[in-house]
């Protein structure tokens, strides 16, 4: 036991070198655009991607780096997410190495990288072409809704503070803000221990935001503390002046990232179980929707690559949930296709072959964006429901009904006038993961 937690451990050290130095034998820097000897930088974010094995899983691991200067740790403190949008190009390739190679994808990341993970687990579910898992190392958390996610595993040493500032964080700028002595000691004790160029006055001014607790999704294993027990820190270490700056001066260097990489490779550790895509490939991918506040289009996707970068990206754009699922290709399936309207900023999607043949042939403005996903080619089957497709002569909208009750709202004028009826559209599954909001 703890050779893949001891191996992870040491991709998410590598990733502190530029040059990845210290990557584990078996695995290869990921060749792929944006991407140099696998290595991705965009300012102060940083990143990796690697390809290697794990038995005979073929795997390629993403890894960010964890804190290693100043705007990192105040990241750190003011919004630990704040770099994770500039990470899209990274994840992409990723995302399409895995989707063409079977590949799980394992995401890892120390400290601040283990929050990124955190952030990436929370937008990448799992589909039929790829499954995700992750793990994180001395990770303080992010700026995410608490929810269950059995596909991550946080490592932490028992008496390494770090994640503790995370989980008491709320608590701490409360109590900051409340008592000045107590402010002046967080100030002092944290920029003592961070280093970096972290000033007492950044802490000091880093307070006012303190005021949500990070969340770490999925299961916690200790790993021992300095004592060699998996004794953990109290609260009263973190929330009492007198104990604060002595809690960094005697358990600080529990966070360094080669105290990981020893504990984690000792026999009492248990590893993560790496699962394959085979295993749910039977299982229908969510499709996200879209609105756009300024065209009045829905749009429809299954990357989770491409939900994430428009919700960084287009704030235009609010994001309804998965209203339908749909199916891996195969031979009971067919190509739903694509096209983006350049004269009015709105998408189309069909999956007949004729009628994408003749836009393409006589609609210059619509280009082609390529298959979109897979419909069934039973309507009748379990759990297939097939959409209606309305079209508004008002406006040259397209929009997809995907029950009997929205489909009647729109023809009474629910949604407005213009709209027709066009009959039915293709087959796709029910929801996966349920409409988040309407």
């Amino acid at each position: 036991m703890g050779t893949i937690a001891a191996t992870l451990a040491t991709i998410a050290a590598s990733t502190y070198s530029d040059t990845l130095a210290g990557l584990p034998a078996g695995f290869s820097p990921l060749t792929a655009p944006g991407l140099t000897n696998g290595a991705y930088a965009n300012q102060n974010a940083y990143g990796a991607a690697v390809t290697g094995t794990f038995g005979n899983q073929a795997v390629v691991v993403l890894s960010f780096r964890g804190s290693d200067d100043r705007q990192d740790w105040i990241n750190n403190l003011r919004d630990i997410n704040a770099d994770y949008t500039k990470f899209s190009p990274l994840i992409s390739a990723v995302d399409s190495y895995a989707s063409q190679h079977d590949a799980t994808v394992i995401v890892t990341g120390h400290s601040l990288g283990g929050a990124l993970t955190q952030v990436f687990m929370a937008n990448h579910p799992d589909t039929g072409d790829v499954v995700y898992q992750a793990a994180t190392f001395g990770s303080p958390g992010a700026l995410i809704a608490s929810a269950a996610d059995d596909r991550i595993v946080n490592y932490e040493i028992a008496d390494d503070p770090v994640p503790y500032l995370g989980m008491y964080r709320a608590e701490i700028g409360q109590t900051a803000s409340a008592d000045p002595i107590y402010a002046g000691t967080v100030s002092v004790g944290l920029s003592t221990a961070i280093g970096d160029g972290v000033t007492p006055q950044d802490v000091a001014a880093s307070i006012p935001s303190l005021t949500a607790d990070y969340v770490n999704r999925g299961t916690t294993d200790y790993l021992p503390g300095i004592n060699g027990t998996q004794t953990t820190l109290t609260s009263s270490q973190f929330l009492d002046a007198g104990k604060f700056l002595n809690t960094f001066v005697t358990y600080g260097a529990e966070h360094d990232v080669s105290v990981y990489v020893a504990r984690s490779g000792t026999a009492s550790v248990p590893d993560p179980v790496i699962r394959s895509a085979a295993a749910t490939a039977d299982q229908p991918d969510p499709v996200y929707r879209f609105y756009d506040t300024k065209t009045g289009d829905h749009f429809y996707t299954t990357s989770a690559a491409e939900k994430a970068q428009i919700q960084a990206t287009l704030p235009g754009f609010t994001f309804e949930g998965t209203p339908w699922s749909v199916p891996d290709e195969s031979a009971a399936t067919h190509d739903v296709f694509r096209f983006y309207d350049t004269k009015t900023g709105t998408h189309f999607f069909t999956d007949s072959v004729n009628e994408r043949d003749t836009i393409r042939a006589s609609l210059p403005n619509y280009t082609y964006e390529g298959v979109a996903f897979e419909a069934y080619n039973d309507a009748n089957g379990a759990g297939h429901i097939t959409l209606e497709r309305f079209y508004n002569t008002q406006t040259g909208l397209h929009h997809f009904a995907g029950n009997a009750e929205e489909a009647a709202g729109i023809v009474q004028g629910a949604a407005g006038p213009g709209w027709v009826d066009e009959g039915k559209a293709f087959t796709v599954h029910v929801p996966t993961d349920g409409l988040l909001h309407a």
